[in-house]
């Protein structure tokens, strides 16, 4: 979070005065203060998430992120900042560096861990800890509930983050059961073979990253990339394509571009597209088009019409015109 700083200068009014000394002072008292009892996180630019550590600390392992504008963290406490003699005699330069030196530990999601202070600004209670008399009467009509998703495993068992959104959402359970499918192929296929250990160890490492996953963006992502891992690593992958939902790696070769692209589609409805080159990967999301399959993320797009396709990639100035082939 951002020190406030005072704001009073020679030949300010009494009044100006007063406000800077009150600014200051409640900078100082949520400096020493656990703050409020809930966070939201601030400071982040377009798509970001900030890193969840286990101590308070930059070098600290991770075990979660949070994405963009969250609120609702719950604050279990904070350490770091200035005393009031310190705030009162502190350069702005130490006072910014005091915001980055303060460290929270927060709730969220099912996991617990430290944040960066100057990334949290007060937040609001999550919904369901408001009181009940705070809350609008339901609706008199219900509409029916969705069928639950049926991922890889038992959601009664349902621990982490992730799991619990897969079992929430049928797209995300699909996109899991194929991941496991394809796993179970390559596992099957590599068993008592050289390579077998490096398969798990491939997939203890994914499923470490995949626990760090607070939102549903970040677990479709994890899930398309390890099918197309799995799809790209081991051939053995590639022979039940008709009990799966999952084509690729194909290749899209495109004009003005120096090397081809790595294309894998995971049909899980509405579906994925994953793009992988030399120092660049993008995931999309299928989206609704007038004709052929349009996939848009951020600051990508694209847009195929049989083995013809659009692409622009992030960065890119212009959208370039691709030939999709096998052989990926």
């Amino acid at each position: 979070m951002a020190l406030l700083s005072a704001v009073g200068r020679g030949g300010a009014s009494r009044t100006v005065l007063a406000v800077a000394a009150l600014t200051a002072l409640t900078a100082l008292a949520f400096a020493q203060a656990d703050g409020p009892d809930y966070f939201r996180i601030t400071g982040l630019k377009k798509e970001d998430r900030v890193n969840v550590r286990r101590g308070p600390d930059a070098e600290a392992k991770i075990v979660g992120k949070i994405p963009k504008d969250t609120d609702g963290i719950k604050n279990l406490g904070c350490k770091g900042g200035l005393t009031q003699k310190q705030w009162t005699k502190a350069s702005e330069a130490k006072k910014k560096l005091a915001a980055k030196e303060r460290w929270c530990q927060v709730e969220h999601g099912g996991v617990k861990g430290w944040v960066s202070g100057r990334f949290l600004g007060e937040g609001t209670a999550p919904q369901a800890e408001v009181k009940p008399e705070e809350q609008a009467p339901p609706p008199q009509a219900q509409t029916p509930a969705a069928p639950a998703a049926t991922p890889s495993f038992d959601c009664a068992k349902a621990e982490k983050n992730w799991e619990k959104l897969a079992c929430s959402d049928n797209e995300l359970a699909a996109a899991d059961r194929e991941a496991a499918r394809l796993y179970q192929l390559a596992s099957d296929a590599m068993n008592a073979r050289p390579g077998f250990e490096q398969l798990l160890d491939s997939q203890n490492k994914w499923r470490g990253q995949l626990a760090t996953c607070f939102d549903r963006e970040c677990v479709s992502e994890m899930l398309v990339k390890r099918v197309h891992q799995l799809r790209r690593d081991f051939r053995d992958t590639r022979t039940q394509d008709a009990s799966g939902i999952s084509m690729g790696p194909l290749l899209a070769r495109c004009e003005g571009f120096p090397q081809p692209i790595a294309v894998t589609f995971v049909n899980s409805d509405p579906g994925f597209v994953y793009l992988e080159w030399m120092g660049g990967v993008v995931v999309m999301p299928h989206v609704p088009s007038g004709s052929g399959a349009l996939y848009e993320g951020s600051f990508a797009r694209f847009h195929l019409k049989s083995d013809d396709a659009l692409l622009l990639v992030p960065g890119g100035k212009a959208e370039m015109n691709c030939k999709l082939e096998k052989g990926g």
